[in-house]
């Protein structure tokens, strides 16, 4: 039995359709604040949105022609330009696949030596444990820093972390 293939690319408009599945998975549902009622053609508009706009910069997984998992940082402007803000989802097929740790390496690439980015940020939900970790493990810079907030599904859980020290 051979390997699967990722490839990791920019962002397409025709990937509006897997965008769109991925977002309604479950377990992303469950670790994203997105709402499920976002329709097909508000995914497509907000694709459109990102491909042009200078500061987004959006990356799929890839596998056989279907993207399986996206990354998204959107570049800050003004006194923030030195700043990144990622937001991230995996198809729920394809989670525990390191598929979100090759997203992350190609986002923390970009920063390091494309955009001179000093700091990445991200939020969380602190009760994603394979979230958290996966970020605690991606950071490449004791400048990048994480927020994690606390759902509201468990008041339990920390109000913040700071999860890349």
């Amino acid at each position: 039995m051979g390997q699967t293939r990722i490839t990791i690319r920019p962002l397409r408009l025709s990937d509006t359709e897997d965008i769109y599945e991925i977002m309604h998975m479950p377990n992303v549902l469950w670790g994203t604040a997105q709402l499920p009622s976002k329709t097909l053609e508000t995914w497509r508009k907000t694709i459109e949105r990102w491909l042009n706009d200078e500061h987004a910069h959006v990356f799929v997984a890839d596998i056989g022609g279907k993207a399986v998992g996206a990354i998204h940082l959107k570049v800050g402007e003004g006194r923030e330009s030195h700043v990144g803000t990622i937001s991230m989802a995996v198809h729920d097929t394809y989670q525990g696949q390191s598929i979100g740790k090759m997203l992350m390496l190609t986002v923390i690439d970009l920063a390091d030596n494309w955009l001179n980015l000093l700091r990445l940020q991200l939020e969380v939900y602190t009760d994603n444990e394979r979230a958290v970790n996966l970020y605690k493990n991606s950071a490449a810079s004791p400048s990048y820093a994480a927020i994690l907030t606390s759902p509201a599904r468990s008041p339990q859980a920390p109000d913040t972390l700071d999860a890349m020290q």
